[in-house]
């Protein structure tokens, strides 16, 4: 759908004006008098156009015809869509009514994605979202583990039915799979390795030093001695024999 947009500026702001079109009232009011975080606050602007304070920030489309965007800011985007999506809900507009498209979402200068919501035009949802996972993988540029997502990514949005949380899914998974990489390297450093028979080795250790101090008569023959010497003496059997199974396993 074209639509006719302009931008124009006073002494404090900027705005970007939509055409007014049917506004929905009761959320044009909630929107203007309840600010949500991911989506532009509108006013009616004096040209009778629907304007969105657009200063603070950066298009989507303005930032990234000059750098290339990474995995981290993908997923933010879409993150924060989602959030976006959330509030539109409590301000009384439908997902349709989230225009997404690169010239009209902003990147605050804290990397926060703020969205615009027109209460008086909607867009089909999943042309919208299509049209938005092509723009990030036109101005992707990663390392190749991270570039097999965006591939994934957009396979699943050129799926005739797909859903926002299918795309989600996917850069979730992104995630937690980097995450589980992270943490089975760490697994493999020698220098963060501990052998599974230190522990019982330890007990071991301390149950021997008890009994000769017992056996040697230090500390007056105390029975405790003794006690404490068979103590962590099963002690060294109960650590051992889970600790010797798992590590015969891995092995």
């Amino acid at each position: 759908m074209d639509m006719e947009i302009s931008i124009k500026r006073d002494l404090n702001e900027t705005y970007l004006v939509l055409p007014e079109g049917t506004i929905n009232e009761a959320a044009f009011r909630i929107m203007s008098d309840h600010p949500q975080a991911h989506l532009m606050k509108p006013e009616i602007h004096p040209e009778k156009g629907c304007a969105f304070i657009v200063n603070g920030g950066n298009t989507l489309e303005y930032r990234y015809r000059k750098e290339v965007m990474t995995i981290s800011a993908v997923r933010k985007l879409f993150f924060d869509l989602d959030q976006a999506f959330t509030e539109s809900r409590n301000c009384l507009l439908m997902p349709e009514n989230i225009l997404l498209r690169p010239q009209l979402i902003l990147e605050r200068e804290t990397g926060a994605f703020v969205f615009l919501a027109h209460p008086g035009m909607t867009e089909d949802l999943f042309a919208g979202l299509r049209r938005l996972v092509y723009f990030c993988c036109e101005n992707f540029a990663g390392k190749e583990d991270e570039q097999a997502v965006m591939d994934r990514l957009k396979e699943k949005a050129e799926e005739e039915i797909f859903g926002f949380e299918e795309l989600l899914r996917v850069l979730s998974e992104s995630s937690v799979k980097k995450q589980e990489t992270l943490a089975d390297a760490a697994s493999d450093d020698p220098g963060k390795k501990k052998h599974p028979l230190l522990l019982p080795a330890a007990f071991l250790l301390l149950a021997f030093l008890l009994y000769m101090l017992f056996f040697t008569g230090i500390g007056d023959g105390e029975p405790r001695l003794l006690l404490g010497s068979f103590v962590c003496l099963a002690a060294s059997a109960g650590s051992l024999i889970p600790r010797l199974t798992n590590y015969m396993i891995r092995r």
